[in-house]
């Protein structure tokens, strides 16, 4: 019999945390939708292109990409109960995949948490804001006033544009020659928030889903507040109804669909894997279809919410100013100097600049969780103990953070930008529409996949909707839909031209790490198929076709991780390459739970 500190291989996860409530992970994959695009990207896009007539490019891709991928995913997390790594047991030349998305967490958070600390920076000194240099603006009565339209020309461009990174120590004007030294308060409210993430993520799910409410409702809030106050702002009619006036001729521009294409993509974090973490805290029989779909109507519901509410705003900013051109990149990139034209403009400033703190609290909580979640699956043994859960949570927080610290220079704005642009170039569609989909669709087989799913829905979605009729647009999504798209999608940003970067001048340094960190996303999936390959072709017996199947097809660790789901799968059908117990004939393992 075993004691209270032994336990088998077989229930290694039968204590694994999940979400208090089911509602609980559907937030925290709303945070992921709706993070700060909702104020940022998707109101740059409906400008630049033909304003409203761009939701239909952006609900066909959140229909075509958007839900299909967010659905393989969560489905995935949640019938295997496994992190990233190790939820590729259905086919193990794919474990690189895994290797792929811890990678993207770690150097996406770490180049974005300098630049996101300038927001919390300027929060502490709201006070500070230059608004008085302009004070005649922010008056109800400004229309029967004199104004000196080129000082508050100036005002906008000179001062507001650059004022938070002036005050975060970055050189706005500087190259990537040298770097310089560290901003140690920017540095020092890194730190301070590495250590929210820590205590957030050092529970597991019981905290994040808990913070979630909170960092989300502000998330949510947020937008719909806007979305209320612009209404009342004089001006704000004329620019509502420009944004329904529609460009039918940038329908033809496939720059507009690439865009929108690429908007689903950065938006549901395909390349990070959140959505296979979240959904393995799943109980096995949640209704994944529901959330998914919730997910995906929140993000278009509140990108719509967001972007009329910056269009009044700017409606209400463009008759302040006198200007009766739109552009863009003047004032959704410089949110600071169009918000503090409103009246009580601190207040809108401090509210937004908390809403994209928000936003990264609940990004960085959810990075870490995915990478101490696939760590930990792949080494359960080793970690099943909560000490060293504990230390391998902090050696990577503070590796993360000192990584980040060239970013705190006063060119870090520049590096950050660039590197984050090097790992959001071409290899996120590669990735997602080459390789991910069809790895799911062909080598392990969408039928079965969708079996395994009505096992976990129990043949019912969304209350009432029968799986075996509905899950035939997602056969054909995952099989040809959704990978063609994203082929197309990448064939109209290589043709675009757009994701090309000359904003920068960049020291020869930089186009090195650029390849280096392009190189090391992208290396785990050959390198990981080779040894897998490399392993079966030593270790399985008979011929080469044999040893190169035993690669592809599902190891006897592939289905659920607790014994009754694995029975309740074989009741129903004889799933391909499932091994009803695995681990009944493995030894047991004594180890502390303390």
């Amino acid at each position: 019999m075993m004691n209270k500190n032994t336990y088998s291989m077989r229930d290694r996860n039968w204590k694994r945390p999940q979400w208090s409530y089911s509602f609980e992970s559907v937030l925290v994959c709303i945070g992921v939708a709706c993070n700060d695009q909702v104020l940022h990207l998707i109101p740059y896009n409906m400008i630049k292109h033909g304003r409203a007539l761009f939701l239909i490019p952006f609900i066909v891709s959140e229909i075509l990409i958007g839900l299909p991928c967010t659905f393989l995913m969560l489905s995935l997390g949640q019938f295997t109960s496994s992190g990233v790594i190790t939820c590729w047991n259905f086919s193990p030349i794919s474990t690189g995949f895994g290797v792929v998305f811890v990678t993207s967490c770690f150097l996406r958070y770490t180049m974005m948490l300098p630049e996101n600390m300038t927001f919390l920076q300027v929060l502490f000194r709201i006070q500070e804001i230059p608004i008085s240099s302009c004070k005649e603006w922010n008056s109800w009565s400004a229309k029967s006033q004199t104004q000196n339209t080129s000082f508050c020309e100036n005002y906008i461009y000179d001062v507001m544009d650059t004022w938070r990174w002036n005050q975060s120590g970055y050189d706005v004007e500087g190259t990537l020659d040298s770097i310089g030294d560290v901003n140690w308060t920017l540095a020092l409210l890194s730190f301070g928030t590495v250590v929210i993430v820590i205590l957030i993520v050092i529970l597991d799910t019981r905290t994040l889903g808990k913070v979630a409410f909170i960092t989300v409702g502000v998330l949510l809030a947020v937008p719909i507040i806007l979305f209320v106050r612009g209404l009342t702002l004089p001006g704000a009619n004329e620019m509502a109804n420009l944004l329904w006036k529609a460009d039918a001729s940038k329908l033809k521009d496939m720059e507009t669909w690439s865009d929108a294409f690429t908007s689903s993509l950065y938006g549901h974090g395909i390349i990070t894997g959140f959505y296979i973490t979240i959904g393995s805290f799943n109980h096995f029989h949640n209704d994944c279809f529901r959330d998914s779909l919730i997910i995906v109507v929140s993000r278009i519901v509140w990108g719509i919410f967001g972007t009329h509410a910056m269009f009044c705003i700017i409606g209400f900013v463009m008759r302040q100013t006198n200007t009766e051109t739109i552009d863009p990149a003047q004032w959704l990139f410089n949110r600071e100097a169009m918000l503090s034209l409103l009246p009580e403009g601190k207040i809108w400033i401090g509210m937004v600049f908390f809403y994209f703190i928000s936003a990264f609290i609940q990004y960085g909580a959810t990075a870490v969780l995915t990478i101490i979640t696939a760590l930990t699956d792949c080494f359960p043994t080793i970690f099943k103990n909560r000490k060293r859960r504990l230390f391998l949570l902090v050696i990577l927080c503070v590796t993360i953070w000192l990584l980040s610290l060239p970013m705190a220079t006063p060119e870090g704005l520049h590096l950050a930008y660039y590197l984050f642009n090097s790992v959001d170039r071409y290899h996120l569609l590669t990735l997602v529409g080459f390789c991910l989909l069809p790895v799911i669709g062909f080598f392990y087989g969408v039928f079965r996949f969708c079996e395994d799913v009505g096992t976990m829905t129990k043949n019912r979605v969304c209350c009432c909707l029968p799986w075996t009729l509905i899950k035939y647009p997602f056969i054909f999504l995952w099989t040809f839909g959704t990978f063609y798209t994203l082929l197309a999608s990448f064939v109209l940003k290589f043709l675009s031209g757009s994701s090309s970067d000359s904003t920068y001048e960049r020291g020869h340094w930089t186009v090195h790490l650029s390849n280096f960190i392009n190189a090391l996303i992208i290396a785990p999936i050959p390198l990981c198929a080779f040894g897998v390959l490399l392993y079966y072709l030593v270790k399985t017996p008979g011929e080469i076709g044999t040893k190169l199947n035993a690669a592809l097809k599902p190891t006897k660790y592939w289905g659920p991780l607790k014994l009754e789901n694995r029975k309740e799968v074989f009741s129903r059908w004889r799933p391909y390459g499932l091994t009803e117990d695995p681990w009944s004939n493995q030894t047991e393992i004594s180890t502390s739970e303390n």
